[in-house]
């Protein structure tokens, strides 16, 4: 049983659109949806735009039949937000929506403090948007500390952090310190490997709600979140149904009503039993649950993942790429599934005896990152670069983005390649094979509608799981012959993927032989 307490709206007026997001949540096993409409998703709407939303919110709840609950959408900086709430709650809406105009022009917080006042009169709850984004927030944005401030402020209001921060991990320890009107929803974002387990412990599965943020991002990417968690069935319980029954004092949750294709989608698929983005090693921001080509090897082999081809996340982060890729050359010999990748930078002042090194030695292909060393793929400086790998045969893996860009540690200096440059470096690379990691399915389409023949090009997937018709739209438009599979493990979990990619295809078996078999941290 699961309530989905953060989802949107799709397409003003669309029926077609509001059945479609009925069915998906079916299918991935969603009783209940708690809806809020943005409107224009301006960060401070005019009276207007609020009301057609809030008018919109509760025509979709209706026609919905039960499965859809709404909340009232508020831009708190408005003279009548008073007025707006007494019609909306008169219309039956369960709660309140605030997102990010919280703040007035002055940065001040008083106004949402009387909104917040007026829900705890109402006995209704209210869910906030928080962001600690690595780059400034937007002007009217609040972080969980400040989330903190206004729930200390008024401890009558029951109040949900949206997204848990946006970047968990500077939430934790701040919401358990909190009184016991106080929840965070897990909803959006990247599904990162750890954020419910390491929530789960520091704050309690008490205060946690389950969210999808969809249609944005996919319910099968954020349940995977819950359902590979290293938490009991009983934390699971309450993070998927039993703590949004009381925060929205629900009374009844509606059965599923059984939906399924009659004709469920048959798509040429990659082989899900290679790995094309993983790795293993020590990554400086935070533990990884893999340090070692050892941990990796038993973690493929506990997931039937034959072939992985893996570098070194250390050997990011070195300037001694020969050294580094030696180590980890010797680290790897005897393990059967992992396909070691060297790391490659084209800026060092040795990159031809790197290629050469790695030329001469076992390693399957080289690994490069314009996105954590800073460079240009197109940059006319690097096509020597490319042109030897060539030469020596050596497949290039080119890393595009990792885990969530807007959440990175301060001092992660990074720059994703942008589509016309990787457009432009596609169009006169050297006959190579080339895996692109970490593109957006908006990139990837621009980039097939181009290069869906050209054999030189793959991308792995992962980025495609995580929009809810990311991956069948590139499959209806473009097929798969340009895929393969990526987990983007150890930033999320091994399974992440592959679970969000069998819900696709509804092969029932593997899903349920997928979801009894979550793993617990190898740690070293």
């Amino acid at each position: 049983m699961i309530i989905d307490s953060h989802i949107h709206l799709p397409s003003l007026g669309n029926p077609q659109k509001w059945d479609y997001l009925l069915e998906e949540a079916d299918k991935n096993g969603i009783n209940l949806m708690i809806l809020s409409h943005l409107g224009d998703w301006s960060e401070y709407p005019a009276e207007n735009i609020v009301r057609s939303a809030n008018n919109a919110a509760k025509a979709f709840a209706d026609y919905a039949g039960g499965r859809v609950l709404w909340l009232a959408y508020l831009n708190p900086q408005l003279k009548n937000w008073q007025e707006e709430l007494k019609k909306c709650i008169r219309s039956g809406a369960c709660g309140i929506k605030l997102w990010i105009s919280v703040k007035d022009s002055s940065g001040s917080l008083e106004n949402t403090i009387a909104v917040l006042q007026a829900a705890a009169r109402y006995k209704v709850p209210v869910l906030l948007h928080t962001y600690d984004r690595t780059d400034r927030n937007s002007a009217g944005e609040i972080t969980i500390r400040e989330f903190a401030e206004l729930a200390q402020r008024c401890p009558d209001c029951v109040m949900i952090a949206a997204h848990a921060g946006g970047n968990w991990r500077s939430a934790l320890g701040i919401l358990n310190k909190c009184g016991s009107n106080v929840y965070a929803d897990i909803c959006g974002g990247y599904p990162d490997y750890e954020m419910v387990t390491t929530l789960c412990r520091t704050e309690g599965a008490g205060r946690l709600l389950f969210g999808s943020d969809a249609l944005g991002r996919s319910f099968a990417s954020q349940t995977a979140k819950v359902i590979f968690a290293d938490i009991d069935e009983d934390a699971k319980s309450r993070i998927f149904w039993k703590n949004a029954k009381k925060v929205y004092n629900i009374k009844n949750i509606p059965a599923l009503n059984g939906f399924r294709k009659k004709n469920p989608e048959k798509n040429e698929l990659p082989d899900l039993t290679e790995e094309y983005f993983c790795f293993c090693g020590i990554w400086p921001f935070w533990e990884s649950p893999c340090k070692t080509p050892k941990t990796l090897n038993r973690i493929l082999a506990a997931n039937n993942i034959r072939k992985a081809y893996a570098a070194n996340l250390s050997s990011l982060f070195r300037q001694d790429l020969l050294w580094a890729n030696r180590k980890f050359l010797s680290a790897v010999r005897g393990l059967n599934r992992i396909m070691p990748l060297a790391v490659f930078d084209p800026q060092a002042g040795n990159w031809r005896q790197l290629v050469a090194d790695a030329a001469n030695r076992e390693f399957t292909g080289g690994l490069v990152s314009p996105y954590l060393h800073g460079w240009r793929l197109n940059d006319p400086a690097f096509e020597e670069f490319f042109q030897l790998c060539a030469g020596k045969k050596l497949k290039l893996w080119v890393n595009c983005e990792l885990a969530d860009q807007r959440f990175r540690h301060a001092a992660f200096m990074t720059r994703p390649p942008t589509v016309a440059e990787l457009g432009a470096f596609m169009k006169n690379a050297p006959a190579n094979k080339y895996v692109f990691q970490g593109v957006s399915q908006k990139n990837i389409s621009v980039l097939l509608e181009r290069f869906n023949n050209d054999e030189r090009f793959f991308f792995e997937f992962s980025r495609l799981t995580d929009m809810q018709t990311g991956m069948r739209n590139v499959l209806s438009r473009f097929g798969g012959k340009r895929l393969v599979a990526g987990s983007e493990f150890p930033f999320r979990h091994i399974k992440q993927t592959r679970y969000t990619i069998w819900k696709l295809q509804e092969k029932r078996e593997d899903i349920k032989k997928i979801e009894c078999a979550s793993f617990t941290s190898y740690n070293n």
